[in-house]
């Protein structure tokens, strides 16, 4: 290789002599000075010269060639550096994004499932409101993402996971006691929820006026602590999923509780604008989510 024959003419050009220099790598000198003349013939001209004492001396060639490789040296020890920097830091990243609260639903899982088959590389996830995240895989600024059911058709999307829809009730509230909300006890409450840009929001509006009834007073909050801390004030109904309840920081107080909406459904999917790159974590990262989704059936 050229970088192999550029190592071996600077030791050649620093050496008292060839053999001194073979001796380095280490290598007889007769295999060494085949190489510099390799070098030779590739670049056109002599390096090397032999003076009236039979000492071979560098040419001006030489000279001038010697500048060009101690640069190229300078510069791919520079690069090995900054390969081995990155290499520490993990230099691959995979980048997907996700609406709001799928990543939580999935927890740790899913990173160290995707660093067990890809320990070079990174898993970034990056949270955005449901719309937001249809959009920017549309767009094409993430190659695939985790989204909240349904998804517009000309995405390629397949859902992986679904539950049912609960809203946390205060004990003040007529409803505590009931094992399953309907529609109808919707009516005339406020309810706190994500809004605008959330398909959990659109769901319920589609469903209330499907049924011919009047929309709730609904609370916008895009935060899950926020949501709760609503239900727990008794100032409104809380949206939630099943699996809210059994974490700690709301299975403490027993003044609250998670009924389920009658009829109610959430869902999230993996969606992809585009074919998968030839080579690309596309797949991996699709193998690791559905392993992880696996789990919290488990």
């Amino acid at each position: 290789m050229l970088e192999d024959r550029v190592d071996y003419f600077i030791l050649a050009y620093e050496s008292p002599n060839f053999s001194a220099a073979a001796s380095h790598i280490p290598m007889s000198p007769q295999g060494f000075s085949k190489a510099i003349r390799n070098l030779e013939r590739q670049l056109g001209v002599t390096l090397f010269a032999t003076d009236a004492s039979g000492q071979r001396r560098p040419t001006a060639y030489a000279d001038r060639f010697y500048e060009y490789a101690t640069q190229v040296a300078r510069e791919r020890a520079e690069l090995q550096r900054s390969f081995d920097e990155l290499t520490e830091k993990g230099a691959a990243e995979f980048v997907a994004v996700s609406s709001l609260g799928i990543a939580g639903l999935i927890g740790a899982s899913l990173r160290t499932a995707f660093a067990r088959r890809c320990p070079e590389a990174r898993l970034s996830i990056i949270e955005v409101p449901d719309d937001d995240c249809e959009r920017f895989v549309c767009e094409g600024r993430y190659r695939c993402g985790l989204l909240v059911s349904p998804a517009r058709g000309d995405l390629r999307f397949r859902e992986v996971y679904k539950t049912g829809v609960c809203f946390w009730v205060h004990r003040a509230s007529p409803l505590f006691h009931r094992d399953v909300l309907c529609l109808e006890d919707l009516v005339d409450q406020s309810i706190a929820m994500p809004g605008h840009g959330f398909r959990c929001y659109r769901r319920l509006v589609e469903r209330m006026e499907d049924a011919g009834l009047p929309l709730p007073d609904i609370v916008e909050r895009s935060e899950i602590m926020w949501i709760y801390e609503e239900a727990a004030r008794g100032r409104a109904l809380g949206f939630c999923l099943p699996y809210m309840e059994e974490l700690a920081a709301f299975s403490h107080n027993d003044e609250v509780r998670a009924i389920p909406v009658e009829g109610s459904r959430w869902g999230f999917g993996i969606a992809h604008g585009k074919e998968p790159a030839p080579g690309s974590y596309e797949a991996v990262f699709e193998a690791c989510v559905e392993e992880s989704v696996g789990r919290l059936a488990c």
